[in-house]
């Protein structure tokens, strides 16, 4: 199975860790655009959802990809990356799902929830945090700080493996 190889290959993230500093330097060279979200088309949305269905490759960053292919589409910054983050939400609440099947299915056990539901809380406070400095940076026109990040990881990783 192709998807099992690449998902046990840290060559592989390494590379598409490249691969996502590409796209996200990318965006520093694309022409800026200002639609909203209301102005989208289906051709937009089945563009950026494209996207998003390659980040399913580990090393491949979903909302970098989204929120690339969505400028591309030409939307504005911040619906850009709303969008984007709102793509993400059926992908959360999916994976929720099957895990608390799993959860039902195996029983709670020694399981404490609160910590389980202060980590949600936690983790939608950082998503917030961070919609806000994608915002930002992309409208300061810096991140390509993203992209240097994911160059160094990415080659990191790659010496990593090989060593």
């Amino acid at each position: 199975p192709f998807f099992a190889r690449i998902y046990d290959s840290y060559i592989t993230v390494g590379f598409m860790l490249l691969v996502t500093g590409l796209m996200l330097h990318a965006i520093s060279f694309l022409p800026r655009g200002a639609r909203g979200i209301e102005e989208m088309r289906y051709a937009d949305a089945l563009f950026i959802s494209f996207a998003q269905g390659i980040a399913i490759i580990p090393g491949i960053s979903r909302s970098g990809a989204t929120i690339t292919a969505a400028l591309a589409r030409k939307l504005g910054i911040a619906a850009a990356v709303k969008f984007s983050f709102l793509m993400s939400i059926p992908a959360i609440l999916g994976a929720t799902v099957v895990e608390a099947k799993d959860l039902i299915t195996d029983g709670l056990g020694e399981i404490h929830l609160i910590p389980y539901f202060a980590a949600a809380l936690f983790a939608f406070l950082a998503g917030v945090v961070a919609i806000k400095t994608f915002v930002r940076l992309l409208q300061a026109q810096k991140f390509n700080y993203f992209a240097y990040y994911c160059w160094f990881a990415g080659v990191f990783v790659i010496v990593t493996a090989l060593l």
